[in-house]
């Protein structure tokens, strides 16, 4: 080498120091902006006279970037000069070889076969002129989207999930998805719905998919056991209230062998004192899964209860027996309730209250005897009476 320069002028030195008649020299010219144009050449050395040549400088083919397989793929050449009874040869990476009377050559149905560097040959009659070269073209396939993972939404929770890989052509992928998402290949924290995904990559090749998100009820049990008592005698209805979510249908099991509930919010009394396993047992949608709770329920005899500072000498009952009225008295303790059984446990009446002293209305009852359940602030304690 014996000289090299840039410059953005019109008019660029090129100096052969010592140049030799009869000697060959090259010289290349880049075309860095990739216009057509036309470059003089001007000899200059005394004391030969001024010689001129002209050289074209050619634009490279050009084709649609955005080129994806089944597409037409459309090649073009910015012919500068054309000549007389031009043709054009375009000799192709996969082996075809076309000729055209135009700059231009279309393939319909594009295969990334037909990826690769094009050769144009210019002709004009029957003599060959110059010989252009496209850059790398590259007919682009379409992005394969694929669900690696997903999960439903349980419960209207919102804890849907989509995972997708993609492959083919080239990355980097561009995400979007309907409705708006992250622009990421894997989706949390999802509602029951549709999602569209659209992949394209960097050759400007789309492909979409569509995914739904299902919605699974998946049941939790939850009961909460007659928050207005604290204890249970026998025979006295207990209320248990149903707390579930999600839940299609609801079995009790009230652990002492009768049949089970399936009531949303049962009732239950028992016949025998003891403590009783109750399970609540919450399907969900189309059977699919259960969930269960369990808890225990203390059911006493009918008889004598001392809590706290409440004695039996602090009740009184009278006149004992009783015929219409019977009248009731916990020295200086508040009554907050009354409830009144048979002897077999069954509860006759309940009467709230929040005095000391009361009156329980005996009209209606038949004659026998009764057990008085006496329920204050301070604890409960039950006495039996005789009605006349």
């Amino acid at each position: 080498m014996t000289d090299c320069s840039y410059a953005a002028e019109a008019t660029e030195w090129c100096y052969i120091p010592d140049a030799q008649a009869g000697q060959i020299y090259l010289l290349m010219v880049t075309n860095f902006n990739g216009n057509a144009g036309t470059i003089h050449f001007t000899r200059v050395d005394v004391p030969y006279a001024q010689a001129t040549t002209d050289c074209s400088v050619l634009t490279p083919i050009t084709y649609n970037d955005s080129c994806c397989e089944g597409q037409v793929l459309m090649l073009e050449y910015s012919d500068p000069i054309v000549p007389p009874n031009v043709s054009y040869t375009w000799i192709c990476p996969d082996g075809p070889t076309f000729t055209t009377t135009i700059p231009q050559l279309d393939r319909p149905n594009a295969t990334s076969a037909m990826s690769g560097r094009y050769k144009l040959l210019r002709y004009s009659g029957t003599q060959r002129g110059d010989t252009i070269y496209s850059d790398l073209v590259v007919v682009g396939s379409y992005p394969q989207i694929e669900l690696v993972d997903s999960g439903p939404e349980h419960c209207g929770l919102q804890d849907g999930f989509l995972a997708v890989s993609v492959t083919g052509d080239a990355a980097p992928f561009q995400y979007e998805w309907s409705p708006a998402m992250n622009a990421t290949d894997t989706l949390v924290n999802l509602s029951s719905q549709d999602y569209t995904l659209t992949v394209t990559s960097s050759h400007g090749c789309s492909s979409t998919r569509t995914f739904t998100v299902d919605s699974l009820q998946i049941p939790i049990a939850c009961f909460t056991i007659d928050s207005a008592n604290s204890s249970f005698v026998v025979g006295e209805t207990i209320v248990f209230d149903n707390c579930s979510r999600c839940q299609t249908d609801n079995y009790w099991d009230f652990g002492d062998g009768t049949s089970l509930s399936t009531l949303l919010n049962p009732t239950h009394s028992y016949n025998i004192a003891g403590t009783y396993r109750v399970q609540q047992i919450a399907t969900g949608q189309q059977g699919f899964s259960a969930d269960t709770m369990v808890k225990y329920v203390t059911v006493t005899e009918v008889g004598v209860e001392y809590y706290d500072s409440v004695q039996e000498e602090n009740l009184r009952i009278h006149p004992n027996p009783a015929s219409e009225t019977l009248s009731i008295e916990v020295a200086g303790i508040t009554i907050q309730e009354v409830s009144l059984f048979d002897l077999n446990g069954n509860l006759l009446s309940r009467i709230s209250a929040s005095d000391s002293q009361m009156q329980v209305d005996l009209t209606g009852f038949p004659a026998g005897t009764y057990l008085l359940k006496v329920k204050t602030v301070k604890g409960e304690l039950t006495k039996k009476f005789v009605k006349k």
